[in-house]
């Protein structure tokens, strides 16, 4: 009965012509190389035996899963963000407003009030005198609402803030934390 094991045996038959045996380091280096024992079948060491012997490619296999889970996080992130929606009436006296635009305002202020505030987003107000505002991020915002500029309620009324009711008087802030807001304006006479 054979001893060696068939790799050894082709190596002792390749090199049977020769004087000498190879030196063991030569044996040591072709075990290193050539897999002797069976194949393990988990994850982990097959992960390890490809990083033997293509290290190049499986850096590159985790950096590109690393990047692509950064993207599914991110996407994940933006589309589940809590918007919320503020909506309702314009009136010009007792008269629902038919034709203006809505305005609504952030305001980012840390320590002084109304000290950075920009223009989030704007929509018309329907024949209904009705606006909406369908996603809004959490914040503090300013409301207005100014009659079209061709309406007959452009004679007689100004463009107006929420709950402010005289010039002098600073406009209310809005709040919007984790609800959807119904706010009625009414737009102040000339």
């Amino acid at each position: 009965m054979d001893e060696y094991h068939p790799i050894d045996r082709k190596f002792r038959e390749a090199f049977d012509g020769f004087e000498q045996e190879p030196p063991e380091r030569a044996w040591n280096r072709l075990r290193n190389h050539v897999r002797l024992e069976p194949a393990e079948h988990d994850f982990w060491s097959k992960v390890i035996a490809l990083h033997r012997t293509h290290p190049r490619s499986v850096r590159i296999a985790a950096l590109v899963t690393v990047l692509l889970l950064i993207v599914v996080l991110t996407v994940i992130r933006l589309t589940s963000r809590d918007y919320q929606m503020i909506h309702g009436s314009a009136w010009a006296g007792e008269e629902r407003l038919c034709r203006g635009t809505a305005y609504l305002f952030k305001v980012d202020d840390k320590i002084l009030p109304y000290d950075t505030v920009r223009q989030y987003q704007s929509v018309p107000i329907n024949e209904k005198g009705q606006y909406c505002f369908p996603q809004v991020e959490p914040g503090r915002y300013l409301l207005q609402v100014s009659p079209d500029e061709t309406s007959a309620h452009s004679q007689t009324f100004i463009p107006s803030w929420f709950d402010q009711r005289s010039p002098k008087e600073s406009p209310k802030l809005i709040e919007v934390i984790d609800e959807d807001l119904m706010i009625n304006l009414i737009l102040r006479q000339r």
